[in-house]
């Protein structure tokens, strides 16, 4: 993939959509450690039962959110764009209950939990909009489950398209 953005860049912007963060804020941010990797359309990231130590940033393509069925398929529960950081809450459940893949081929910025906790105690701000995004992303998540239940196909592939352009 060619070189893009710095991942702590897309962060503070995807964070001052909805915080507002102030300077002094923005620059504990930019101390964060990020380990920027390419992954393969298709590729799983991490997988139900993982225990992890760093949360992902999506930098680029496209992620979803995935369970296994009883019966071996796979059942999609949330989509992920640039900027979205799919699994805050490994945060304090290091136990993956869910598994993420790449959709197209993706940029990911591994971001450290220790790194991460520490910023939060530093500054309640920054984990205040951290918690936020993590609330925001369940919203979204309750939303896909009344839309696999009540609505028809159709309907649901016009909500997800409709989502991802709004997002």
């Amino acid at each position: 993939m060619p070189k893009s953005l710095d991942p702590i860049e897309i962060l503070i912007r995807r964070l001052q959509r909805s915080a507002g963060l102030e300077q002094s804020e923005l620059a504990e941010l930019r101390t964060l450690q990020v380990d920027v990797a390419d992954v393969a359309r298709n590729e799983a990231i991490s997988r139900e039962g993982d225990r992890v130590e760093h949360c992902m940033l999506l930098v680029e393509g496209f992620l979803i959110r995935l369970q296994h069925t009883r019966g071996g398929k796979r059942q999609i529960l949330s989509f992920y764009v640039p900027g979205d950081i799919p699994d805050l809450q490994t945060l304090h459940l290091p136990t993956m209950d869910h598994s993420l893949a790449a959709i197209t081929p993706a940029r990911l910025g591994r971001i450290p939990h220790k790194s991460i906790q520490e910023l939060c105690n530093r500054n309640r701000r920054v984990a205040d909009a951290l918690w936020r995004e993590t609330l925001i992303d369940a919203a979204v998540a309750r939303t896909w489950v009344r839309c696999v239940g009540g609505l028809t196909a159709r309907a649901r592939v016009a909500h997800m398209l409709c989502e991802l352009h709004a997002r």
